[in-house]
């Protein structure tokens, strides 16, 4: 309905509506833009490391060669805190002992059967004999890594792998986990772990 102003009917003239309308639309643009922009987490963080100790079969410390890429992906999971606005355990993931960088990784795109968890009624036999092979294979391998992601509980999502195989590969043919596909495929692998899981 158009205003008065001063007695007159003021008329809002089409230029006009399609000045505005353009300015809506590039603002939902601006704004659509830079939310895609925040929640995108891709990258490629790889490195060299030692096996420290295998905690279960899909989570493991590695001892990370270089300090540099140790920081960086420590950066990373403070950048995801923020935006997640919860806390993500970076002191317990990330740690200096004896003046040497670990971190604690949990292993991409497989998915063990639980044998350390607070709820006991979740820990199973399954778990616990895919904890002891992981540790008879891995624990205290030199190692290459790979990471792509900061997973919901702080931990760097990565590729493992040893002169004993690629962690999940070896886990996935050895019938300890399925490829596990539920957040996506392997970022760099996808082929490989599909015959890994044919070859199970």
């Amino acid at each position: 309905m158009p205003s008065k102003q001063g007695g007159r009917k003021r008329i809002v003239k089409p230029r006009s509506i399609r000045w505005i309308a353009g300015i809506a639309c590039f603002v939902m643009f601006a704004t659509s833009s830079l939310a895609i922009a925040d929640t995108s987490t891709d990258f490629h963080v790889r490195g060299k490391a030692t096996v420290h100790y295998v905690i279960d079969g899909d989570t493991a410390i590695l001892r990370v060669s270089d300090a540099t890429t140790w920081k960086k992906l420590r950066d990373l999971a403070l950048d995801r805190q923020r935006f997640t606005g919860r806390k993500l355990n970076i002191n317990r993931n990330f740690s200096v002992v004896n003046g040497y960088p670990e971190m604690k990784v949990r292993i991409g795109m497989i998915q063990t059967p639980e044998s350390v968890h607070p709820d006991k009624d979740r820990i199973t036999k399954a778990g616990i004999i895919a904890s002891q092979f992981a540790k008879s294979v891995f624990q205290g391998d030199h190692a290459y890594f790979e990471c792509w992601d900061i997973g919901y509980y702080g931990r760097p999502i990565c590729s493992v792998r040893t002169p004993d195989g690629d962690w999940g590969k070896v886990m996935i043919k050895n019938g300890h986990s399925t490829y596990w596909t539920k957040y996506g495929t392997h970022p760099f692998d996808h082929e490989g772990y599909l015959a890994a899981a044919r070859a199970r």
